[in-house]
Formats: structure tokens, C-alpha cells, sequence
């Protein structure tokens, strides 16, 4: 499964930062790439998910870790982002897809220019 078809067409996607709350499957595939693609390296942690299913709607809740590298950066190649997300699901005929995610930014370390050049 591809990233995009992980969202509902109406989906937003609200990160925050420069990339702020895009909608739709396009336009959030577009800004997520915008962030990983100039990584050399990225993990992403993610724990402790809740789940509260409503029919054929969902709540998801989870804590989430994410360490970016980006080798030769002045000041240190890593930056870690942690906080939680915020999710809603739908159920489709294609299956459960993501309506909606937010990001909560709890905590960061390391140097911020491998994130933010």
C-alpha cells in the first residue's frame, strides 16, 4: 500500500510548521516528501496506541519518536522530534484510512538545521 492510499480524499494532515495542515491525499504526500526526502536517514517510533472504535469511524492516539539525519550538517547531523498523534479513521470499501492526523510536538533535541536548514 502506498502512502496516499493510506487517506481518505478528504483527509488533513495537520503537522504543523512549514508544512502546516495539508488536505487530501496529494497535497499530504507532497508535504511529508517535502520533509523526508532531504533526510539521509529517518526512523519513526511510534507506541502506546489507543484505539476507540465508533462504527465505521475510529479515534487513534499514539506517542510518537522521530530521529532525522541529515550527515555533514554544520552544528550535527541528528534531530529528534517526539510528541503524539491524533488520529480519526474511517472505514471504507478499500478499508480503514486516516481522515484526519495531527501532531502534537511534545519535545525536540539535537540541531534543528538537519530539520529546518
Amino acid at each position: 500500500m502506498s502512502l496516499r492510499e493510506l487517506f481518505t480524499d478528504d483527509a488533513v494532515c495537520a503537522l504543523g510548521g512549514s508544512v502546516g495542515s495539508p488536505v487530501g491525499p496529494d497535497a499530504i504526500v507532497e508535504a511529508i516528501s517535502s520533509i523526508l526526502v532531504p533526510l539521509d536517514a529517518t526512523q519513526h517510533l511510534v507506541g502506546n496506541s489507543v484505539v476507540r472504535l465508533h462504527g465505521d469511524d475510529a479515534g487513534h492516539t499514539a506517542y510518537v519518536q522521530a530521529q532525522q539525519v541529515r550527515r555533514g550538517t554544520p552544528g550535527g547531523d541528528l534531530y529528534i522530534v517526539a510528541g503524539r498523534y491524533d488520529d480519526r479513521l474511517r472505514r471504507t470499501a478499500d478499508g480503514w484510512r486516516f481522515s484526519y492526523r495531527g501532531l502534537t510536538r511534545m519535545w525536540t533535541d539535537g540541531n534543528r538545521a538537519v530539520r529546518y536548514p
